[in-house]
């Protein structure tokens, strides 16, 4: 057998969703037989698979969806696949029985990027989930801390997990920053401001509330010229909006919505800020380390596996506002410390977080010819 198959839920433009399909593309041009399959709308990403990129679309309906089922291992025994790679939780439920029904030895890799779970819902589901987890031939962690709380809660097989780091081109992203004055000016941003950005999907998890309220104690106490960028839409901007509104904040923090290319406002960003509550491997702030920003975020997660405090930028608890101030605070009024934060990012970006290791532990994973368990 050969080939394989990375299966989503669906194509939505999500961190995971793209990192897959940026992946697919990738391996499919080193000669690897890929095969992308999703469960369900929306499709938002299918423009960007590219033609070598085998596509199919199971039209899933219903919260489980049989015909979506032998939809699928039809496919997987006609294309003789040997591998499925079930990006997040709910695929699993589709991968791994057609692993087990499928005539022949097929394996069942999952690969998770979710770090941990508040809801009662959830928590059951797990249940389910942590069954199969147990029975997959591999699991695919996004960060050391992510692997080791999984390990530990779901009783997962230590022989049979494996950490692999998000990697970024970095030199998609190591464009000059001469622009940045023109990106500055098309947002009515003033040339001497110092600017935060953060770039984040607005949901509940990511914490823009602390980061506006930081940005009002900073604005009041300071007096400095500082606006924060936030790039990205979801569930929470209108609330967010509102928060900006009631405060007065409205003239230093800009919307700058979901953008497909964030360079432009990276190149013109002083300071990147990540204050999520839970986290398991950003690539956000990847991406702004790759520029030569200095970082400040939250030591959650895998972000503390990236972000060494105090040479490549600042971490801080969780919600702690207070200290969230003192972080930007430090960093607004030391341009020597922010260029030396970023200079050490970006190498530390080259030198553990490339997008060319990534790729070649994902193959070795797919050849089989490496221990499985041991990828570095």
């Amino acid at each position: 057998m050969s080939g394989v198959v990375f299966l989503l839920g669906n194509l939505t433009d999500g961190g995971s969703e793209t990192k897959t399909v940026k992946l697919a593309n990738r391996l499919s041009n080193t000669g690897t037989r890929v095969h992308l399959i999703y469960l369900g709308a929306p499709h938002t990403l299918r423009s960007a698979i590219e033609d070598n990129v085998a596509v199919e679309f199971l039209d899933r309906r219903g919260k489980f969806s049989f015909r979506a089922l032998r939809r699928l291992k039809a496919y997987v025994i006609s294309n003789d696949i040997e591998s499925i790679f079930c990006v997040n939780l709910y695929p699993l439920i589709y991968g791994w029985p057609v692993c087990r029904l499928a005539a022949g030895r097929r394996r069942c890799i999952a690969a998770m990027n979710t770090y941990e779970f508040s809801t009662l819902r959830d928590r059951f589901f797990m249940l389910i989930y942590g069954f199969i987890l147990r029975r997959c031939e591999l699991v695919i962690f996004g960060s050391r801390a992510q692997q080791q709380l999984w390990t530990h809660k779901y009783r997962l097989r230590q022989d049979a997990n494996v950490v692999i780091y998000n990697g970024v081109d970095a030199e998609h992203f190591r464009n000059s920053r001469a622009a940045s004055e023109v990106s500055r000016a098309s947002l009515g941003v003033d040339e001497a401001a110092i600017v935060i950005g953060c770039v984040a999907h607005l949901r509940p998890e990511k914490s823009h509330r602390d980061l506006l309220a930081a940005m009002k104690l900073l604005t009041d106490q300071s007096g400095r010229n500082v606006v924060l960028l936030l790039v990205g839409d979801g569930p929470e901007e209108q609330q967010l909006r509102r928060y900006t509104a009631t405060h007065d904040l409205s003239e230093c923090v800009k919307f700058c919505g979901g953008v497909r290319d964030v360079r432009p406002y990276l190149e013109m960003t002083d300071i990147f800020v990540l204050p999520s509550s839970t986290e398991v491997f950003s690539n956000a702030i990847l991406e702004a380390m790759s520029v030569g920003l200095p970082i400040v975020c939250t030591a959650v997660g895998g972000s503390v596996e990236m972000v060494v405090n105090g040479e490549t930028g600042i971490t801080y608890a969780r919600h702690d506002v207070n200290s969230l101030v003192d972080a930007l605070r430090t960093l607004m009024i030391d341009n020597d410390k922010r260029e030396q934060f970023g200079r050490q990012g970006a190498a530390r970006v080259r030198e553990v977080f490339s997008i060319e290791r990534m790729d070649d532990q994902y193959a070795k994973i797919i050849s089989g010819s490496s221990n499985e368990t041991d990828l570095d």
